[in-house]
C-alpha cells in the first residue's frame, strides 16, 4: 500500500506561481510528484501536477532533503532561471 509521508507547498509564491511536493513511500522505496499552482487571491486558480517519479533516498529524511532539492531545481526551470 503507497503511504504519503510528506507534502509541502511554498510559504510566499515565486512571481505568480507556487511549488510544492507529496513524498510517498511504498515497500520501502519512496517517490515524489511536484505541484504548480497559481491563485485567484485565495482560490486556485491553475493546478499542474508531474507523473509521479521515484526517488534514489533509503530513508524518509533522505526522501525529504531529495523532494526539496527537486522541487527547487523544478521550479527554477519553470521560471527559466539558472542554477546558482
Amino acid at each position: 500500500m503507497k503511504t504519503l509521508v510528506a507534502q509541502a507547498e511554498a510559504t510566499k509564491p515565486s512571481g505568480h506561481w507556487w511549488f510544492g511536493y507529496e513524498v510517498f513511500e511504498k515497500d520501502g522505496d519512496f517517490s515524489l510528484v511536484i505541484h504548480t499552482s497559481t491563485y485567484d487571491g485565495i482560490r486556485r486558480s491553475s493546478h499542474h501536477a508531474t507523473p509521479e517519479q521515484p526517488m534514489t533516498s533509503l530513508t524518509k529524511q533522505g526522501a525529504l532533503d531529495e523532494a526539496a532539492l527537486k522541487t527547487a531545481d523544478y521550479a527554477r526551470a519553470v521560471l527559466g532561471l539558472k542554477e546558482n
